[in-house]
């Protein structure tokens, strides 16, 4: 009898070996806690991402985040659907041009507004001051982003029926493109355009054009993972929340902030902070401009469809009301 539990006692003992093997090995191919790649378009829309990744508010809320820099919500955009970042963020437009093609993204916040972010700009020897005297000249912009809906929406506010050649370029190549003479005007937003003429305040002409064309920006996610990260996109709007409360408390600091990561002079960015609000929002508002910005890309033959896409498939309020909302409802 003795021998038989030594044996089964030694037999419980290879057991528990193997199972402790088992899971040290199981352990070694559980993968990290994942990093949140965000493609940052180098513009002071994305303010509050930045302000929430330099203090800590992203890791204050378990995040790994990492901030992919690129020129434009365009090139923000493109690196999402190549998986190359995770979230992107972009103008209403990006938003519109691309529900044309597809419908596997979707926008999870808007977190920041400009009635005065895009500028039309040209050379004062030309003398072009007057919309109208671009007919047949060269324009340079970025092509399926807010830089061509906003020059397109100001001549048909202005209703000045022109054409002109339309040249796609990137953002920060536009001004040198034209004090080169290789366009006539250029359709561009900030801070690239307060960098062309405050180094040129003599020899550039800016159309004022303050209030007449609204920008917002967006939080956008492929559809599968804002299914699959839910949580995550909770924690990183409530980042985003406290950043937003921190520039509006502290706006000095969050422009010095500002300034430096996109290395703009604190005198540029002090100058510009005027034209921009930061909240989070999703509401009708954006579903209403999405719908009028696709009819006139319909209007001018930019897409084969015959109607606007149903916006509300592309906007997904459910992190935001987790983030936001949900806190200030009392329950028993």
């Amino acid at each position: 009898m003795q021998k038989i539990f030594l044996a089964l006692f030694a037999l419980l003992s290879i057991l528990l070996l193997l199972l402790g093997r088992s899971q040290t090995e199981i352990s070694e191919f559980i993968p990290a806690e994942r990093t949140f790649r965000i493609g940052v378009s180098s513009t002071l829309l994305s303010s509050p991402i930045i302000i929430a990744d330099r203090l800590g508010f992203f890791t204050d809320q378990g995040l790994d985040v990492l901030l992919v820099p690129f020129k434009g919500g365009n090139a923000c955009f493109n690196a999402l659907m190549r998986i190359d970042v995770d979230l992107a963020t972009s103008s209403d437009s990006v938003v519109m041009f691309n529900s044309l093609d597809r419908g596997d993204f979707v926008v999870i916040a808007s977190f920041s507004q400009s009635d005065n972010d895009l500028k039309l700009i040209t050379r004062k020897e030309d003398n072009l001051t007057e919309l109208a005297q671009l007919d047949g000249k060269t324009v340079g912009m970025v092509m399926g982003s807010a830089s061509q809906y906003f020059y397109d929406s100001l001549l048909k506010m202005n209703d000045v029926d022109i054409t002109s050649n339309d040249i796609n370029m990137p953002p920060n190549e536009q001004g040198a493109a034209l004090m080169a003479k290789a366009v006539d005007a250029i359709a561009v937003w900030e801070p690239f355009a307060y960098k062309l003429h405050e180094s040129y305040p003599e020899k550039t002409f800016v159309f004022d054009t303050k209030g007449f064309y609204g920008i917002s920006f967006n939080l956008i996610m492929r559809k599968p993972d804002n299914v699959q990260y839910q949580a995550e996109s909770v924690k990183l709007l409530k980042a985003l929340e406290r950043a937003n409360e921190f520039i509006l408390a502290n706006p000095s600091e969050a422009q010095q902030h500002i300034g430096q990561y996109l290395k703009v002079p604190l005198n540029e960015i002090q100058g510009l902070w005027p034209d921009y609000l930061f909240r989070l929002s999703l509401d009708n508002a954006l579903i209403s401009n999405l719908s009028a910005q696709a009819r006139w890309a319909i209007q001018r033959q930019l897409t084969t469809l015959e109607n606007p896409p149903d916006y509300r498939q592309f906007v997904d309020p459910t992190a935001l009301n987790e983030a936001i909302y949900k806190p200030l409802v009392r329950t028993r």
